[in-house]
């Protein structure tokens, strides 16, 4: 299973622990920025909302909640 992580979190992280050097530090916050984003929300809302414009009214109500449950994360 894939999971998903807070990059800024993770290097905020890093930071307070004080038995990382800053050379260290550094190097690891670098390999962290270099990485991927594994999932653009931006990018999955707007799609779905393309989606939105094109179904019938039944079906912009489901997709109007995928743009919300999408938009929260599902971090309540």
């Amino acid at each position: 299973m894939s999971r998903l992580i807070d990059a800024d979190i993770l290097i905020k992280d890093i930071s307070k622990r004080p038995y990382i050097d800053n050379g260290l530090r550094e190097i690891f916050e670098t390999i962290i920025d270099e990485q991927p984003t594994a999932f653009d929300m931006e990018k999955v809302v707007e799609q779905l909302e393309v989606l939105h414009d094109l179904v019938n009214d039944n079906q912009k109500l489901a997709v109007s909640q995928s743009i919300d449950i999408v938009k929260k994360g599902g971090v309540e």
